[in-house]
């Protein structure tokens, strides 16, 4: 499917995030607003956004596409399902072992303990199909930087823990497994050192720690709507 040119400006010459959800939205009837594309914000990943250098725009397209043909094969496989929800290691209720989360700026809202201090909190959405009541997706949201092994593996490229934790989750629990950076704390993975497999192993036991520990506080999703809340953070770069 070729790519579609035009998209925002500044998104890749029709290959960005908005272009591929309006070619996953065309090819399958959806609305692109239900539409969600994330990145796994690796800084051991290509360059896509253009910041040390960036990729080639082929280079691009085979994202962009690769992307689009994942969507569209997802839609066409769905399967009716039970959707449940937790939420755990919150700041006021950590979950003994799991190191707190620092946050990437130096003032409010970011350091507010009252807004998050950031949010160490843990999300797991799982669904499972209606009548087996086999995993068919874990999606897990946390918000560290993907840099486990940023700067003791600089021959390496890495998803980082967003490519580690859909494995751990498919071996856990089956199916399929996704994660999503959220709010993108600070480096905070094994800040006491070590080589890359060492730093991946413990990455990996932190996750398998939080994932079972999710299961077992999964609860039914209930209700049409959903609630959302944000809070936009401006920093000056000098």
């Amino acid at each position: 499917m070729p790519s579609t040119p035009g998209g925002k400006a500044g998104e890749g010459a029709g290959h960005g995030i908005y272009d591929m959800r309006l070619r996953i939205a065309e090819a399958t009837g959806m609305d692109s607003r239900h539409i969600v594309v994330v990145s796994d914000h690796s800084h051991n990943g290509p360059d896509t956004v253009g910041i040390w250098g960036g990729v080639s725009p082929d280079y691009k397209a085979i994202t962009a596409d690769a992307v689009v043909a994942a969507g569209i094969q997802a839609w066409q496989s769905r399967q009716p399902a039970v959707l449940r929800v937790a939420a755990i290691n919150s700041n006021d209720s950590p979950l003994d072992g799991v190191p707190r989360l620092e946050s990437s700026y130096n003032s409010a809202p970011g350091l507010d303990p009252d807004q998050g201090n950031p949010s160490n909190q843990f999300r797991m959405l799982v669904a499972d199909h209606a009548d087996s009541g086999e995993r068919l997706l874990t999606l897990v949201n946390y918000a560290p930087h993907a840099t486990v092994i940023n700067g003791v593996a600089t021959d390496k490229l890495s998803g980082d823990w967003a490519a580690w934790a859909p494995q751990e989750a498919q071996a856990l629990f089956g199916g399929f497994g996704l994660a999503a950076v959220g709010s993108v704390g600070a480096t905070d993975w094994n800040k006491s050192g070590g080589d890359a497999a060492e730093r991946e192993a413990e990455a990996r036991a932190r996750l398998r720690m939080l994932m079972s520990a999710a299961q077992d506080q999964l609860q039914a999703v209930r209700g049409q709507g959903i609630q959302l809340e944000s809070v936009f953070i401006r920093e000056l770069i000098t």
